[in-house]
Parts: structure tokens; C-alpha cells; sequence
């Protein structure tokens, strides 16, 4: 719901949909999943929302939205019959709309395959991105363990090397609301902990450096009296 966006009017180009006068301004009622007023439209950067329903907790959503300029900033939920009360706007994040758009990344790659050669290329493909996933992650969880102290205990090795996968695991498996949140943040964590393990050890790697430059020296001086 924080990417989604409201309209008056359809809007199918990245131009269209930075026109603020597409944007809608007012109220955004949703009883049984669907917005009451049939007119207004659903969207995102990447394009409009084909029949929109609208979750709340990943259940039917029954809820109110104040909209400004196309975007929600004030949420409501039923505190009684036909009351309305306001909900911190921190739970918008809750609210999430499900419906039919154009594919991104690995889904448009596939969805590309598919339309080309059928389902058996397709399913080589996803395979093999998936595989080529597996290997990138496992690599980077083991780059990330070696950046730590020889000192270091196994198990905090073995934690950190298993950190880019929790990550990913969380950001696919959505059983919860948030997940795919805290996965990203799990990533985030990560790639900010090499950064500062990498910079504390930029001395040590500079020494490594001259060492394989020195040796690198002697193998072409060996070579040239041979």
C-alpha cells in the first residue's frame, strides 16, 4: 500500500503517472476488499493495477483511506458498527492491494521465455537463475565469514555465512505481514557489516596486496633468468 497510488484517470506511461492532475485527493472506502467508488483506479511506478482487491493483514480488507495527491496517509478500521476510528498511519504498511500487472525482474525474464518458446524453456531458465542465486548468496555469506577475525568463534563464522540466506528465505516467504520488510533489512544488516569489517581491515588487505605484488615480482624476475 506505501507504493500504491490513486487515480481519477488512466494512466499507463511513466509520464501519465507523475501527472498530478491523475492523482486523486479525498476519501478511499473498502468493504469486502474493493473500493466503493468503482471509478477510482490503482497503480504503482511500474504500471496501473488490474482489478485491485485490497488486504488488510492478508485478510479482506474493511477499511478507510484519506488519499493526498494519489497516495494513502491516514488509515481507518472499524471500531464498532458503522464506526470508523483512525489507526496509526505506521500500520499502513498492513494494508497491501493484490490484483494483475505487468511482471519485474526474474518474473518479466520468465514471463519473456514463456511467451517465446513455452513452458520447458521457461522452466530451464527459472532453474538455472535460481541456481545462479543459490551459488551468488552462498558465495557472499562465505566471503562475509572469512572477513572475520581468525580469532572469531565458529559459530559466529557460521552465522554470518548463513545471513545473506536468511534474508532471502524471509523475503520469499511471506507468511507474515512485514517479512519481505525484515528480509531486506537482514540484507541491508549484512552488506553494511562487510563494508565496516572491509574498511577495519584495509590495512591487513593492503599488506596482503604488496605481498602478491612482491611475489608476483619475484615469479617474473625467476622467469626472466630462466
Amino acid at each position: 500500500m506505501l507504493d500504491a497510488r490513486f487515480y481519477t484517470v488512466p494512466a499507463e506511461t511513466a509520464n501519465e503517472r507523475l501527472d498530478e492532475a491523475r492523482l486523486y485527493d479525498g476519501y478511499v472506502r473498502i468493504r469486502e476488499g474493493r473500493p466503493r467508488n468503482p471509478h477510482l483506479l490503482v497503480g504503482s511506478e511500474r504500471g496501473m493495477i488490474s482489478e485491485p482487491r485490497f488486504e488488510y493483514n492478508e485478510r479482506t480488507a474493511d477499511i478507510a483511506l484519506q488519499v493526498r495527491e494519489g497516495k494513502a496517509f491516514r488509515l481507518m478500521r472499524n471500531t464498532g458498527p458503522a464506526t470508523l476510528g483512525d489507526v496509526d498511519a505506521a500500520h499502513l504498511w498492513r494494508a497491501s492491494v493484490v490484483g494483475e500487472m505487468l511482471p519485474t525482474g526474474g518474473a518479466l525474464t520468465v514471463a519473456t521465455a514463456r511467451a517465446a518458446g513455452g513452458d520447458l524453456p521457461a522452466r530451464i531458465l527459472l532453474a538455472a537463475l535460481l541456481a545462479l542465486a543459490a551459488v551468488a548468496f552462498a558465495g557472499f555469506g562465505l566471503g562475509a565469514s572469512r572477513a572475520l577475525p581468525a580469532t572469531a568463534p565458529t559459530p559466529a563464522k557460521v552465522a554470518v555465512a548463513f545471513l545473506p540466506a536468511a534474508g532471502v528465505g524471509l523475503v520469499l516467504a511471506r507468511l507474515t505481514p512485514g517479512i519481505p520488510l525484515l528480509g531486506q533489512i537482514s540484507l541491508a544488516v549484512l552488506a553494511a557489516f562487510v563494508a565496516v569489517v572491509l574498511i577495519l581491515r584495509a590495512a591487513e588487505l593492503g599488506k596482503l596486496d604488496a605481498d602478491l605484488a612482491k611475489k608476483a615480482e619475484k615469479r617474473k624476475k625467476k622467469k626472466a633468468d630462466d
